[in-house]
C-alpha cells in the first residue's frame, strides 16, 4: 500500500478524482472501502469504516440503545420484537392499534417489510419469508402528505471519530421520497409505503418541502431532526469504534442514512437508520460528487463545508476511559512512592 486506496465501488471515481491533484506524501494516509469488502486497513491513518454497525443499522438494538439512553424518546414509535417461533407473546397487543409496520431486524434495502391490521394477517405473512427475528412497530397511519401521497425524508449524517471527539454533521440536502399511490387511510397494500422506486417518487429536500408545506413548518420540524439524530447517536457513543485505534492520530469516519415520517401534525418520527451502503438510484446531476467532495475536505483537511452543519462534538468516551485508567495507575503510583519515601526518610 502506497499513499492512499481505494475499493469503494459506488463513490471510487468520485473519491480518485478528488484525490488525482492533493499533495498526500504519508504512506497509508487513507483507506476507503465499501461495505461489502471484508479486508479494514487497521494500520491507515484515515478509514472509512467503524468496527461494528448494528448498534445503529440493527433495528432492535437501536431502538433498545435509544430507550436506554432516553425512556421518553417520543419520535420512536412503539415497538416489539418477536421470533417466528414466539410471536404468540405479541398477539394480546397486536389490536392496541389499528396498523402495524413489520420489519426483520437487521434488514436492508426494505426487503422484507409489511403492513397487518391482525394477528393472524401476521402469522401468515411470515411463513413467506425466511428471517426469524422481527420488529413490529406502530404504524404512523395519519400521515403529512405530500399532493396526496404519504412520503419520509432521507437525511444524511457524517460521524467522524478521532482519538479525542465524534463529531456529528447533518447535510443541509437531502431526498423526500414518495409513496407508488395516493394514500389511503384504510389499506394495507404495501404500495402505500413511501421509497426510492422510481425517479417519479424522489423529491429534493428542503426546497421541495418548502414549496409545498411553506419554510415556517420546515423551521418547525428542523430541531426535531437534529435532536433525533443527536440522541440516537449519543445513544451509541460507547459503541462506535475505529478499526485504526493503534494509530497515534486515528481517524475514521461513516455517513449514514436516516429514514424520517412526519404525521399530519409535523410530529417527526425515526423509521430507521440506514448504516451498511448508502446508494442513491435516482440522484440529481452532481449530487453524489458533491456530497463526496464536501465528505472529503472535512475528514481529510478540515475544511468547513456549508452544506455539512455540525450537530454536536461530544468526547471520546473510550478514549477518555483509557486517559482515565492511565491516570489512575499514576495516582496508585504516587501513592506508593509517597510511602516508600515516608517509610525510608522520616
Amino acid at each position: 500500500m502506497e499513499y492512499y486506496t481505494i475499493k469503494n465501488k459506488y463513490f471510487g471515481p468520485i473519491i480518485l478524482d478528488y484525490l488525482k491533484d492533493k499533495p498526500i506524501t504519508t504512506k497509508n494516509y487513507y483507506y476507503n472501502i465499501d461495505y461489502y469488502n471484508s479486508k479494514k486497513c487497521r494500520d491507515c491513518l484515515i478509514v472509512n469504516q467503524l468496527v461494528d454497525v448494528s448498534c445503529l443499522g440493527n433495528k432492535k438494538k437501536q431502538y433498545q440503545n435509544n430507550i436506554k439512553y432516553n425512556p421518553r424518546g417520543d419520535y420512536l414509535p412503539f415497538t416489539m420484537f418477536f421470533t417466528k417461533n414466539n410471536v404468540i407473546q405479541i398477539k394480546r397487543n397486536i389490536n392496541r392499534y389499528k396498523l402495524w409496520i413489520v420489519k426483520p431486524e437487521n434488514g436492508t434495502f426494505r426487503r422484507g417489510i409489511f403492513v397487518v391490521n391482525n394477528y393472524q394477517m401476521l402469522v401468515e405473512k411470515l411463513k413467506n419469508y425466511q428471517w426469524n427475528n422481527w420488529i413490529i412497530q406502530q404504524y404512523i397511519d395519519k400521515p403529512l402528505l405530500y399532493n396526496g401521497f404519504k412520503f419520509h425524508i432521507r437525511s444524511y449524517i457524517l460521524v467522524i471519530i478521532d482519538k479525542y471527539n465524534i463529531n456529528t454533521y447533518l447535510y443541509v440536502n437531502g431526498f423526500i421520497y414518495l409513496s407508488k399511490k395516493i394514500y389511503n387511510y384504510n389499506s394495507i397494500d404495501e404500495s402505500y409505503l413511501s421509497g426510492e422506486d422510481s425517479p417519479n417518487s424522489v423529491r429534493n429536500f428542503p426546497n421541495d418541502f418548502i414549496k409545498t408545506f411553506g419554510y415556517d413548518k420546515y423551521l418547525y420540524i428542523q430541531p426535531q431532526l437534529t435532536r433525533i439524530v443527536d440522541e440516537t447517536i449519543k445513544s451509541v457513543k460507547n459503541k462506535l469504534l475505529c478499526y485504526n485505534i493503534n494509530q497515534t492520530n486515528y481517524k475514521c469516519y461513516k455517513l449514514l442514512g436516516y429514514d424520517i415520517l412526519i404525521n399530519e401534525n409535523y410530529k417527526l418520527y425515526l423509521g430507521e437508520i440506514n448504516v451498511r451502503l448508502i446508494t442513491f438510484k435516482y440522484p440529481p446531476p452532481k449530487f453524489k460528487k458533491i456530497l463526496y467532495r464536501d465528505i472529503l475536505d472535512i475528514v481529510l483537511y478540515q475544511r468547513k463545508s456549508n452544506r455539512f452543519k455540525l450537530i454536536d462534538s461530544i468526547y471520546n468516551s473510550n478514549t477518555i476511559e483509557m486517559f482515565s485508567n492511565f491516570s489512575t495507575n499514576w495516582y496508585i503510583i504516587v501513592i506508593m512512592l509517597i510511602l516508600w519515601f515516608m517509610k525510608n526518610y522520616i
